[in-house]
C-alpha cells in the first residue's frame, strides 16, 4: 500500500511526503520519521501505521492535538482525501493514488460580497413593519413620517397626556422676552362659495 502525505507551501507548490515504513512517527524531534521542527508540534506528535488494507492514525499525547477533517482525534482510520492537521500544517492523505487530484489544503479566504445596485433591491411587502427611522437632529424642525404605518396605529393604546405643564416647562420671564416676530399665527383657509 502506497501512502503519501500531500502538502502545499505558502506559494501553492505541492510537496509529496511518502511514508518511509509501515509505522511512521511525525514530530518535532530529529528522531521522528517525518520531522516538523515547529514549536506547535510535539516531539512525538502522532503515528501513522499501515496494517494490511488499513491506515491507522494515533495521537501520541501531543500538546495541541491531532486533527482529521477538522476534528480532534485520539485514534482513527485514515481514508483517501482525509485532511490531517499537525500543528500549523495540513496534509491530504493519498492512498494508492487516490484521490488523483488534490488541491491546496489551505482554506480559501472568504469572498468579499459585492454590493447590489440600488435598482436591484427588493421592495418590502405592503404590510411588513417599517424599519425604525433615525431621529431627526435636534433643532432641525423636520420629521420624516414616511415610514409611519398609520394603518396599524392603535389610538386606544396611546397613553393620555395628563399634565401639559410637565411636558413643556417655560419660565414666565422667557415668555416676556419673546417679541411679536417670533409668534406665528395660524392662517385660516379661504371660505368656499
Amino acid at each position: 500500500m502506497n501512502v503519501i502525505l500531500v502538502g502545499f507551501t505558502k506559494k501553492g507548490v505541492r510537496k509529496d511526503i511518502p511514508l518511509p515504513g509501515p509505522t511512521t512517527v511525525i514530530g518535532r524531534t530529529p528522531e521522528a520519521d517525518i520531522q516538523i521542527p515547529v514549536s506547535d508540534v510535539s516531539r512525538r506528535h502522532c503515528q501513522i501505521a499501515v496494517n494490511g488494507a488499513k491506515v491507522m492514525l494515533k495521537d501520541l499525547g501531543s500538546s495541541n492535538g491531532t486533527f482529521v477533517n477538522d476534528t480532534k482525534v485520539g485514534e482513527t482510520t485514515l481514508r483517501p482525501g482525509d485532511r490531517l492537521k499537525v500543528g500549523p500544517f495540513t496534509f491530504v492523505i493519498q492512498i494508492d493514488g487516490k484521490p488523483e487530484k488534490i488541491q491546496s489544503a489551505a482554506p480559501k479566504p472568504p469572498a468579499t460580497p459585492t454590493p447590489k445596485p440600488a435598482a436591484a433591491a427588493a421592495k418590502p411587502a405592503a404590510k411588513s413593519p417599517a424599519p425604525a427611522a433615525a431621529p431627526a437632529p435636534a433643532g432641525s424642525g423636520s420629521f420624516d413620517l414616511s415610514d409611519l404605518d398609520v394603518d396599524n396605529l392603535d389610538l386606544d393604546d396611546m397613553s393620555p397626556i395628563e399634565d401639559l405643564d410637565e411636558l413643556v416647562e417655560i419660565d414666565s420671564d422667557e415668555l416676556e422676552e419673546l417679541d411679536d416676530s417670533s409668534v406665528v399665527e395660524d392662517e385660516k383657509p379661504p371660505k368656499k362659495k
